[in-house]
C-alpha cells in the first residue's frame, strides 16, 4: 500500500484540481492543519471500504487510528477480502 500524500491547507487550496486528478487514479491525499492531520481526500471507490471498516471498529469500541489488536486487524483484513471478492456488500453488514 503506498503511503498518502501530505499537503499543507494552503497548498490543497492552491493545487486541488491535482489532488482531485490524483484521487481518480487511486491516490489519497491527506490535508495537515497546524502540523495535524485534518482532512484525507481519497479515491471515491475506496470509500466504502473505509465506511466499512469504520463501522466494524465502532461496532468493537476501537479507534482505527490506535487498534493494533491483532484479532481485529485480521478481522478488517478478512472483510476486504470478501468485499474485494464480492462475496459481502456493505449494505448487508451496515444495519
Amino acid at each position: 500500500m503506498t503511503k498518502a500524500r501530505e499537503v499543507s491547507a494552503r497548498e490543497a487550496r492552491a493545487t486541488l484540481p491535482d489532488i482531485l486528478d490524483a484521487a481518480k487514479r487511486g491516490r489519497t491525499t491527506v490535508v495537515i492543519r497546524h502540523a495535524k492531520p485534518v482532512a484525507a481526500i481519497v479515491p471515491a471507490a475506496g470509500l466504502e471500504m473505509y465506511n466499512l471498516v469504520r463501522h466494524i471498529m465502532v461496532q468493537l469500541g476501537e479507534s482505527i487510528a490506535v487498534s493494533t489488536d491483532r484479532t481485529i486487524v485480521a478481522a478488517v483484513v478478512r472483510a476486504q477480502d470478501e468485499i474485494a471478492r464480492e462475496k459481502i456488500f456493505w449494505d448487508e453488514i451496515a444495519e
